[in-house]
């Protein structure tokens, strides 16, 4: 069963192993896949009940997850590694075109690992914290290819008027294909927390989301890369499906609360980004 693309729509799976697809690149479709074994193809935004088909031993490739932070010119701020220039990242983007790489959303690396199809050479690109370039400058490029990223986006950014993700750009993201993921309140290190204020980081930077996005959320991505077992289990709590860490390489079915990333930095150029995705 598949949903068209001209609204919100409503797949309902049966008693046997259906396939519900929705994955139209138009939030809010509902995804039921009752108390079978049903396999739910869904963009990120969609809301999914009873899909909880298994792992599929045939699914089990790496997928490289570029991380990206801030897309501007370095003129001299901090951390000048996590700058990527417009144009720059433009290259990269055209290089990924040109090698038939396809971009998708951390979702549909989640669904591919539990039976659904990929495109070939599937790359996620996610985009940290919730700069406003991210918007004005990446999305923009992405777009062009017909392509849609992944933010983690820290609830806290969505106050800072210099230079945060205002909410209706947020919601423009998502309208547009993007997933929204959690990168916490206030991008706090949370090995260091009381089980309180680490719930407020995990669970409540959901419950935000999904309060004033109306987006699933179901993929966290730990401040600073820092975790240990009791951040990965306060995350688990929370209902999340995913965590990505800052810990360099592709993303395993095997580690899903600890997804390796490949960090694009300001010096790494196309070249840099080739050698990064041939080393696996």
């Amino acid at each position: 069963m598949a949903a068209g693309s001209g609204g919100r729509e409503i797949l309902r799976g049966g008693t046997g192993k259906d396939t519900l697809e929705a994955r139209d690149g138009r939030p809010s479709d509902r995804v039921d896949g009752g108390p079978s074994m049903d396999l739910c193809i869904a963009d990120s935004e969609d809301r999914r009940f009873g899909c909880g088909h298994p792992l599929v031993a045939s699914h089990a490739a790496a997928i490289p997850i570029l991380m990206y932070h801030v897309i501007a010119r370095y003129r001299g701020q901090p951390n000048p590694q996590l700058y990527v220039a417009p144009s720059m990242f433009a290259a990269q983007m055209r290089y990924l075109a040109r090698h038939g790489y396809h971009v998708i959303t951390l979702e549909e690396a989640y669904d591919y690992w539990h039976g659904a199809p990929l495109p070939t050479k599937p790359v996620v690109v996610s985009f940290d914290d919730g700069f406003r370039n991210q918007y004005t400058k990446a999305m923009p490029i992405l777009r062009s290819h017909n392509w849609a990223g992944t933010l983690n986006l820290v609830i806290s950014h969505l106050f800072e008027g210099n230079y945060g993700l205002r909410p209706p750009l947020v919601r423009t993201m998502i309208n547009r294909g993007w997933e929204i993921d959690s990168h916490s309140m206030t991008h706090a290190n949370l090995t260091g927390l009381s089980h309180q204020a680490l719930r407020f980081q995990a669970a409540g930077s959901r419950r935000y989301l999904h309060r004033h996005f109306s987006v699933a959320v179901r993929a966290f991505c730990y401040p600073f890369g820092a975790f240990n077992s009791t951040v990965i289990a306060a995350v688990q709590r929370a209902g999340y499906r995913l965590a990505t860490t800052t810990s360099e390489g592709f993303a395993h079915v095997a580690a899903p609360f600890m997804l390796a990333r490949v960090r694009i930095s300001g010096t790494d150029g196309v070249t840099g980004l080739a050698a990064k995705l041939a080393a696996g």
